[in-house]
């Protein structure tokens, strides 16, 4: 029988499965970084009191005693980690573990592992390296049982005095110390401050390593997702995105693969703010963000923002569905824009769209059946021929509640109405289309 991988393993268990592998995880973590940082710590105090264990060949004996506050196994960690190593620059692998464990516990608190492990073994290293050279002028180097800087930094000094001496070794590590410490210090508090969350905004994981920050006035539905998927724009297509809000459909597309420039615009600060911050996010946990790109303007004013207007091979709009005098208006300015025009109206996208896009260009848009009429007038008054429809409907048996319209830039009149996509079956679990088009975001 062939053995899955454990990529492959973990990406076959359900959600509820994998958060208790987390939890279970998370909580052996928090054990392990509570035993380091209490072995290392009373190591500090007590390693005179227990030097002897060291050639104690029975020190698992229980007649044996010891002082350091996590027992032997403890002394015999903080022995490895402090005198075998790096001495009281030990502490800065007890600041990683600690990190890394807050990170696990605390959902708000997202910071890039692999950069905090880098800054921690460099800092651990430079000031290993420093306190043995202080250590070796100051003749302590049986502090601590290795010197102020452990064994580790002990050889690091003997072998830099042995090729080009004390004078040199000093100035080379006071240099090393003064340039990248401070360095070190502002790059690691810039990442953890950088990703940490809003009260309010929570990380949606949306497969391949991208992730994106939402909130209650700015997150996404099905509706975007399917819009996003309907669009489908090529690997090379200069994209646009209006009314973008978090972001999620450029980062749909980065994540489908599409290399070219992704633009999404949105009027509302805060969401603009999310969505840069998720680019910056997903930029700290090693994915190339280069050509995805947040802008903060108003699509009824395209000329104050610099754009390559004209160049788009695709826009498309998750439009306010609501007519500025219909229903009952939403209590918050965010809900406003966003379900109501109030400050865009369906002629307002068109208009931008038509701005925006190369002859033969596409502008996609998801919205209500019910305003199907405006919509389809909407492009035409622009100069963009409706060709794809799509209805959305929950299942076989009822009416659709969206519809996905994509229209081209200078194109002839044909529109090509396509079989309406199923959100269920018959027994009420979601169609293969939806779990097709929703895979790579409820799997991740």
């Amino acid at each position: 029988m062939k053995l899955k991988s454990p990529s492959a393993y973990w990406s076959e268990l359900d959600e509820k499965r994998r958060s208790e592998y987390r939890i279970v995880a998370a909580v052996l973590l928090g054990i392990f970084t509570l035993f380091t940082a209490i072995a290392v710590g009373s190591y500090l105090f007590t390693w005179k009191q227990d030097a002897s264990l060291l050639s104690e060949p029975s020190l698992i004996d229980s007649d044996v005693e010891v002082h350091n506050a996590s027992s032997k196994l403890g002394f015999r960690w903080g022995h490895f980690l402090v005198t075998r190593s790096f001495g009281l620059a030990a502490l800065g692998l007890v600041a990683f573990f600690v990190a890394w464990t807050l990170s696990r516990f605390i959902p708000k608190m997202r910071i890039s592992l692999g950069k905090w492990f880098v800054y921690s073994f460099t800092g651990t290293f430079i000031g290993s390296w420093l306190l043995a050279l202080v250590s070796r002028l100051a003749g302590w180097d049986t502090l601590f049982g290795g010197g102020l800087g452990g064994r580790a930094g002990a050889a690091l000094v003997d072998g830099s005095i042995n090729l080009v001496g004390y004078v040199v070794t000093a100035i080379a590590v006071l240099a090393l110390a003064g340039m990248l410490t401070p360095l070190l210090v502002m790059q690691g508090l810039r990442n953890g401050l950088m990703n940490t969350l809003r009260d309010d905004e929570r990380i949606e994981a949306l497969g391949s390593g991208l992730s994106v920050l939402i909130s209650p006035d700015h997150g996404f539905g099905t509706d975007a997702l399917l819009l996003a998927e309907f669009a489908d724009p090529k690997r090379n297509a200069l994209c646009m995105d209006l009314g973008t809000g978090c972001g999620i459909i450029p980062m749909l597309w980065k994540r489908n693969g599409v290399t070219a420039d992704l633009y999404g615009l949105e009027l509302q600060e805060k969401g603009y703010d999310q969505f840069r911050r998720s680019i910056d996010l997903c930029a700290e946990q090693g994915v190339p963000m280069e050509n995805v790109h947040a802008l903060c303007g108003d699509l009824r004013d395209l000329s104050s923002l610099e754009l390559p207007l004209g160049k788009f091979k695709t826009v498309t709009m998750n439009p306010p569905y609501k007519p500025v005098d219909t229903g009952i208006l939403s209590e918050t300015t965010a809900e406003q824009i966003a379900r109501h025009e109030t400050t865009c109206t369906m002629d307002d996208a068109a208009a931008a769209a038509e701005r925006l896009l190369n002859f033969g260009g596409n502008f996609a848009v998801c919205h209500r059946p019910e305003r199907l009429p405006d919509v389809l007038e909407a492009f035409r008054a622009h100069s963009i021929e409706p060709k794809r429809l799509r209805f959305v409907q929950k299942n076989a048996g009822a009416s659709p509640w969206l519809f996905l319209l994509e229209g081209r830039k200078g194109g002839k009149p044909f529109l090509k109405v396509l079989p309406p996509l199923l959100m269920q079956n018959e027994d009420g679990s979601d169609s293969d289309e939806l779990l097709c088009i929703l895979g790579d975001y409820r799997n991740d």
